[in-house]
């Protein structure tokens, strides 16, 4: 296979991944997974170790100087490498797994907890306004929160309707429940257990606030084309077939406030010194762009949903 072709396997669907990583950290990740790839050291364990440069970033951005700014950047790049590389390493080797998709997610939050109070002690040593620095790193963090969560469920629905051929889907909540039910009594069955209860929460989360940019009747993208709600079947396959269309673009603009987004501004922000800027950055101009996405989200899929439950309505695509 040519290494072109490795590469597009590596990734996942090309339209859900965020700009900085197609050009740049995957590239860089798709070295290391390839060196990795034939050695006994498995996705998690590289999950991990992005983990802990994450960690590592945090702390020197909490020292306050001007070269610790520094090093810190430099450890969040290495971390935002390598969580691209676990994936890529499992992918290559078909390995993907939900155990490490939930792992993968929880390493995410540790970093931006390190970073997030680096940050902020930081700008409390600097400015000694203690009361005004973690209410406003609080602000920033629940911002992150929603723009991540927003980026994830309409990249998944994107992959949901358009893209039926990739391997990694989401699944309903009853079916996840039902697994979660099953499981023995062992030492392993009650980790997987205790994963399991949380990826179901965070499925849940999700889905709740998503629910401000989805019109009302539509409820979500699993429930609605697999419910018996008197829409037929080819009536959800239309909808199905003219989603990429409508929703790639839109999709695309979630991907510049995805994860990669955020760390990127911590990262520019400590290679430039100006740590000050990072909540400003996220409480301003991003969430700005997700009040204004939200709202071009829900009237699309409104427009998109009204099409389809139109009985005569000419195919769009026809």
């Amino acid at each position: 296979m040519r290494i072109r072709e490795l590469f597009f396997r590596s990734l996942k669907p090309v339209e859900t991944e965020e700009p900085l990583d197609l050009f740049v950290n995957r590239p860089l990740a798709f070295v290391l997974a390839l060196l990795l790839r034939p050695l006994p050291i498995s996705p998690n364990m590289v999950t991990l170790v992005a983990m802990l440069a994450g960690v590592a970033s945090g702390h020197h951005f909490a020292q306050g100087t001007r070269s610790s700014a520094l090093l810190g950047a430099l450890f969040l790049m290495v971390a935002n490498v390598l969580d691209c590389t676990d994936g890529q390493v499992a992918r290559l080797r078909a390995t993907s797994s939900r155990l490490g998709k939930t792992l993968d997610g929880l390493a995410d939050m540790v970093v931006y907890v390190a970073i997030f109070a680096g940050v902020t002690t930081a700008m409390v040593r600097q400015s000694g306004a203690v009361t005004w620095w973690w209410t406003y790193a609080a602000l920033a963090g629940l911002s992150v929160i929603v723009h991540i969560t927003f980026f994830d469920y309409f990249k998944n629905e994107l992959i949901f309707y358009a893209i039926p051929s990739y391997h990694e889907k989401l699944e309903p909540i009853a079916k996840l429940r039902a697994q979660r039910a099953a499981l023995g009594c062992g030492w392993t069955a009650r980790i997987h257990r205790v994963l399991l209860t949380l990826y179901i929460g965070l499925y849940q989360f999700e889905r709740a606030l998503t629910n401000l940019a989805q019109p009302k009747g539509y409820g979500g993208y699993l429930e609605w084309y697999q419910a018996e709600s008197g829409v037929t079947s080819a009536v959800k396959e239309r909808f199905r077939a003219d989603y990429r269309r409508h929703q790639q673009l839109l999709v695309r603009c979630w991907t510049l406030i995805g994860s990669t987004g955020h760390l990127t501004v911590f990262l520019l922000a400590g290679l430039c010194n100006r740590l000050d800027l990072v909540f400003w950055v996220i409480c301003g101009p991003f969430n700005l762009w997700t009040v204004l996405i939200a709202l071009l989200q829900r009237l699309t899929l409104a427009r998109q949903l009204r099409l389809a439950m139109e009985p005569d309505q000419t195919h769009p695509s026809a």
